[in-house]
């Protein structure tokens, strides 16, 4: 609400629940204002027998679930097949956490003999996610046609029943990293082609999500701050690609007050000094629940933690090496949200700052070599476009991601935060089978053949380039 009065909200995620004014500002400055009653706007709906066209247009056409099975989030979609828009969306923990935060940890687990129970956890968790989002949507429920999903190597294996064993020793040997057509939970399912070990479908998904292989003059990079650090540049004709063992921090796991971004989370920060003694005002967004409403701080997710770390840097409350400037903070860390009644403060701590830091300055690294080996061929240029991608709940700030660091200065003009650019490419696949273009299927498969990986562990220069990034700046 801003200081008129006047409450801002994004049109696709309001609900209706009575008479409104939609108000449309014009190019010339005017103002359109079109009115709509809640009444009506059902009325249309319904046909004489009292059934929504939605349900009877599902039992023609069906709809489509996109997954993005991420190490550390579960993000669904359900997609309407007749006009390829999404219905429904939410997120979840992925619930494997319990047996580690990262691939490699959980590569472990399965070796010690709970391969078996890693993929009935997620199989649960996917089908009771498939279940919400049909739950949530009137006539959906048994006209479920098509999935699609979207995962990095290691948890496509997992859920597949597949060894994972080879994949955390040299050679990292993936296995089988082909697109697969499956059935999974009655309905045919079709899954994103990996790279390599550690580059994998998630990636693959967001380079087809945002048409990278589209354009043959332009070079673009996507970053995806997910687990594994995954990042990508090309021209649409090769591309070059590599992952860094950034770690969960982007995804809040390993921070004290951290949580993945799903309702309750606090997705951004702002700070503005109070007068004089160091105090300091703290504006918080949270992430609403599914009708609208703001819950109270439950915790601070990757977006959130970016921000705040970026508002702590710009008010000289953090040093360039990541600590606190005052003994006090140091001791007691940073509050973020004090609580009332039962509920828990949350502190951003010391070591949930040095945390974040070792996983930014291992991205930044990557990202410097990555694109020192692809200006090395001939004729390549630097990006003239770069994706931010990331599972970040209400989305990353650009001008934190700059004010951490994690993004040079000279970038911000071309840089973009896009979101969860995976599920995004599970969504695109589905529309385009609804329109009937199978040749679409082999899109994927194209990048990957298009695909060089670097892998960063064998570079002489990134031990010594990761140290020069392990700062705030």
């Amino acid at each position: 609400m801003d200081a008129s009065g006047t409450f801002e909200r994004l049109s696709c995620r309001t609900e209706i629940r009575g008479d409104m004014a939609v108000v449309l500002p014009e190019d010339e400055g005017g103002i359109r204002t079109v009115t709509a009653g809640t009444d009506r706007v059902f009325d249309a709906l319904r046909d004489g027998e009292g059934k929504t066209d939605l349900e009877n247009d599902f039992a023609k056409a069906g709809c489509g679930a996109a997954i993005d099975l991420g190490t550390t989030t579960l993000c669904f979609a359900l997609v309407d097949l007749r006009d390829g828009r999404v219905l429904n969306s939410f997120s979840k923990e992925n619930p494997q956490r319990s047996f580690g935060a990262d691939v490699l940890t959980r590569i472990g687990a399965a070796g010690r003999g709970h391969a078996g129970e890693l993929r009935e956890i997620i199989i649960k968790s996917l089908v009771s996610g498939i279940e919400t989002l049909l739950d949530k949507v009137p006539g959906a429920r048994g006209h479920l046609l098509r999935i699609s999903v979207a995962g990095n190597t290691t948890m496509i294996h997992l859920l597949l029943g597949e060894d994972v064993s080879h994949m955390g020793e040299y050679p990292f040997d993936p296995g089988d990293i082909s697109m697969r057509h499956i059935v999974f939970d009655d309905t045919d399912t079709y899954i994103m082609p990996g790279i390599s070990a550690f580059v994998g479908g998630d990636i693959v998904s967001g380079m087809y999500a945002m048409g990278m292989a589209d354009d043959q003059d332009k070079t673009t990079l996507l970053i995806d701050l997910g687990t594994n650090g995954e990042m990508v540049i090309g021209n649409g004709r090769e591309f070059l690609a590599t992952s860094t063992a950034a770690g969960p921090a982007f995804e809040a796991v390993g921070i004290s007050c951290g949580m993945a971004g799903v309702t309750g989370a606090i997705s951004d920060i702002r700070l503005m000094p109070l007068g004089s003694g160091g105090r300091v005002v703290v504006t918080r967004s949270v992430i609403r629940d599914e009708k609208g409403v703001m819950p109270s701080p439950r915790g601070v997710c990757g977006s959130g933690l970016i921000a705040a770390v970026s508002e702590l840097v710009r008010l000289g409350l953090l040093d360039k090496s990541g600590a606190y400037t005052t003994e006090k903070l140091r001791r007691d860390g940073f509050m973020l949200y004090q609580g009332s009644g039962y509920e828990k403060n949350i502190i951003l701590t010391q070591d949930d700052v040095r945390t974040l830091l070792v996983a930014k300055a291992a991205v930044s690294a990557g990202i410097r070599i990555l694109v020192e080996e692809w200006m090395s061929g001939i004729g390549h240029k630097s990006p003239e476009a770069v994706y931010l991608a990331g599972g970040f709940g209400d989305g990353l700030d650009l001008n934190a991601a700059v004010g951490i660091g994690l993004i040079p200065v000279e970038w911000k003009d071309i840089t973009k935060p896009m979101g969860n650019t995976s599920l995004w490419g599970a969504e695109k696949l589905l529309r385009a089978l609804m329109d009937g273009r199978d040749d679409e299927l082999r899109k994927p498969g194209d990048i990957v053949s298009k695909t060089r990986v670097i892998n960063l562990a064998e570079d002489k220069d990134f031990n010594s380039i990761y140290l020069e990034e392990m700062c705030y700046e």
